[in-house]
């Protein structure tokens, strides 16, 4: 029997994903009827990637789910058009692999898939750093309370050491006894647990001190931490996120021999697959100027462009925009492909075809 991306739940569960949960273990042991179906989909996709990457796509998917996810999105995709896909491949001129290899009735494209969230290099690994500080949180010895995490600053770009941190949060909130909030002054009024030393600032008031009277169906499982705030913030105009991403994507390997598209998974509400999308490639508005508004257009090794908006979670509801360079070095041979595609002149010419949700689900 081929291997699967999920086995058996280890933990069964139904509950929702909780901030500093690993991704990948929480969908392993989730078994709502919606996540069953969407793990017997990813499992089917995992079945069609080729054998001998299969463990480090799995590895992957336990250390950066999204990433690897679309990674195998994008596989399935071109693997549904009828072509067949090397991971990995060596290219002319550049020591780094592109993610694929397409070919199909002779013809091949390299393929490079990239998620874009919005944030910073910096952000994302703070982001890292908080989810896995709140992890750590999350397996303090509390069973009868419930918290609500208020704020999580850090000093530094590190992990602190959480060990006394721990130990000195479990002794201080489990002398806490509060009765149940019934009204937001009782949740304004309740004390501010605040722990500070030279890498982290952490802030936490009591909920409930008897959290089996609010969760029972839970108890066994609890976790502690039941509200979390935090703000994130974004880099100014989705249209600067997707044309740093196409840049640092479109120069990584050098002059190629083949086309070569790129493909980006617009992550989260900030990015927009109309808006910024034009803006970044097509817009040519004052200095507002696309990569591929400008004359001659920018980055012509970059054959075509497919923006996807989709989520592990959604089962089917992908949206994709696939945008041919309007004077590649190598012309992207649309015949190949099955997607509705456009085409550059003052703005877009849109080709019908079929949409990304028929080819996933036909």
């Amino acid at each position: 029997m081929s291997e699967l991306l999920f086995g058996e739940p280890k933990k069964p569960s139904t509950k929702i994903y909780q901030t500093g949960e690993n991704h990948f273990e929480w969908w392993e042991n989730a078994i709502t009827d919606e996540m069953i179906k969407v793990k017997a989909t990813m499992n089917e996709w995992f079945v069609n990637y080729p054998d001998e990457h299969k463990t480090q796509l799995k590895a992957d998917f336990k250390n950066k789910f999204n990433d690897a996810w679309y990674e195998l999105f994008i596989h399935q995709l071109f693997f549904l058009q009828g072509f067949h896909l090397e991971v990995h491949p060596e290219v002319p001129n550049s020591k780094k692999h592109p993610d694929f290899l397409a070919t199909k009735n002779g013809y091949s494209i390299y393929i490079e898939a990239k998620v874009i969230t919005g944030r910073t290099e910096k952000q994302m690994k703070m982001e890292i750093v908080r989810e896995t500080i709140i992890d750590r949180l999350q397996k303090i010895d509390l069973p009868n309370h419930l918290l609500s995490l208020d704020k999580l600053e850090f000093k530094d770009n590190s992990v602190p050491s959480l060990k006394g941190i721990t130990k000195w949060i479990e002794s201080k909130i489990s002398e806490i006894n509060v009765p149940e909030i019934l009204t937001d002054s009782d949740f304004s009024n309740r004390e501010i647990i605040k722990f500070e030393n030279e890498k982290v600032l952490i802030e936490l008031r009591v909920l409930s001190s008897n959290v089996k009277s609010i969760v029972p169906e839970e108890f066994e499982d609890h976790r502690p931490i039941g509200i979390i705030y935090y703000g994130t913030e974004f880099i100014t105009g989705g249209d600067v996120v997707i044309q740093s991403a196409f840049r640092e994507k479109a120069l990584r390997y050098g002059e190629l021999d083949k086309p070569l598209l790129l493909c980006f998974n617009l992550s989260g509400w900030r990015l927009d697959l109309v808006h910024d999308v034009n803006r970044a490639l097509l817009s040519d508005i004052g200095e507002e100027t696309g990569f591929w508004a400008t004359n001659p257009p920018k980055y012509s090794r970059v054959s075509a462009a497919l923006f996807t908006n989709a989520s592990p979670s959604d089962r089917i509801t992908y949206k994709h925009r696939l945008i041919l360079h309007p004077a590649p070095k190598f012309i992207y041979h649309f015949d190949y492909s099955l997607l509705t595609f456009e085409t550059v002149r003052t703005k877009t010419d849109v080709h019908e075809r079929r949409d990304i949700n028929d080819i996933f689900t036909k």
